[in-house]
């Protein structure tokens, strides 16, 4: 009798484990975790562009009488540059350009005329980078190429001004490789003076501001 009594419940907890087990669902294996790639950055590395805008500039001279002026005029040239994100948002970088045109004006009451037909600046960049948007500050050593005719063409002082600029700017990478810019500059290039035989010596003093538009490649 004892037997089986043991036996049935030993038949009844086997049968109770089997309905248990049968109700629990199987353990599947982990699936495994796909991260994306880390982003590719749209703004470190070298580049090259062109770039177009408009530029005003003040000069005062003085020979044997003083003299002002405002050369302006339109201009176009290109730069190449790179830049470094030290962060994830801040930038360093560094550009050269140059720029082509005809900046003329005639200079009074001492006449002469005065013409700026190319120039460029060598500068260092800091910006901050939110999304697709730059924003950066910018400085560095400019230089102009400067000509003034006096008397007639009697007097011509052919010149490469140097001195400092500082500005500005904003810039938007609309493609993965691809990005345009607005930018100001201010350029400051000092006096300089020269001597003429029977007339004394022309000092001039030149700044300049410009305002341009750009796109760039990486």
């Amino acid at each position: 009798m004892l037997k089986k009594v043991l036996f049935a419940a030993s038949t009844s907890v086997a049968f109770c484990g089997a309905a248990v087990a049968a109700d629990i669902p199987a353990r599947k294996a982990p699936a495994s975790v796909y991260t994306n790639p880390a982003p590719v950055s749209r703004w470190d590395g070298f580049y090259v562009g062109v770039h177009g805008g408009y530029a005003s500039s003040d000069v005062d001279i003085f020979l044997v009488a003083p003299g002002s002026g405002s050369p302006n005029g339109g201009f176009g040239g290109f730069q190449i540059g790179y830049n470094y994100l030290f962060t994830p948002n801040w930038l360093l970088g560094a550009e050269v350009d140059a720029s082509f045109g005809s900046l003329r004006d005639n200079t009074s009451p001492s006449p002469a005329n005065f013409k700026i037909d190319a120039f460029g600046t060598i500068r260092g960049r800091l910006g901050y980078v939110y999304g697709p948007w730059l924003f950066y500050g910018t400085a560095g050593t400019a230089w102009a190429k400067s000509e003034l005719n006096a008397a007639g063409g009697f007097i011509t002082a052919d010149r490469t001004n140097v001195g400092w600029t500082a500005g500005g700017g904003l810039e938007y990478a609309f493609a993965p490789n691809w990005s345009a810019k607005a930018e100001y500059l201010y350029a400051d290039f000092g006096e300089a003076r020269r001597s003429f035989p029977f007339v004394g010596n022309l000092h001039t003093d030149l700044t300049m501001s410009m305002g341009r538009l750009g796109l760039n490649y990486r």
